[in-house]
């Protein structure tokens, strides 16, 4: 599986963007509220990476991590198929009374 295949099937340019943004107001939150005042000094150099590496977090989840529903639909594909597998055609589940 290579890193920049797509299997968000609905991930877009335009969403993995907005993911990045959202990655970086995040990370700004985050740093805002951890890091010590007395520590200011060391923002100008440790903020910007530790934005860029949010950013880019939050675009590779939002390209690699499908939706829930495309999640679940594939699980439920890939139940039926492994349980109907060893099936002759044509069966019939309903119990006979």
């Amino acid at each position: 599986m290579c890193m920049m295949e797509k299997l968000n099937t609905k991930a877009t340019w335009l969403t993995v963007a907005w993911a990045s943004l959202r990655g970086i107001v995040i990370g700004l939150l985050i740093f805002w509220l951890f890091f010590k005042p007395e520590w200011k000094a060391a923002w100008p150099f440790t903020l910007p990476p530790w934005l860029l590496l949010c950013a880019f977090v939050f675009a590779i989840v939002e390209w690699q991590v499908p939706d829930h529903n495309d999640l679940c639909d594939t699980m439920e594909t890939n139940e039926n198929q492994s349980i109907h597998q060893d099936e002759p055609t044509g069966t019939d589940h309903r119990e006979s009374s």
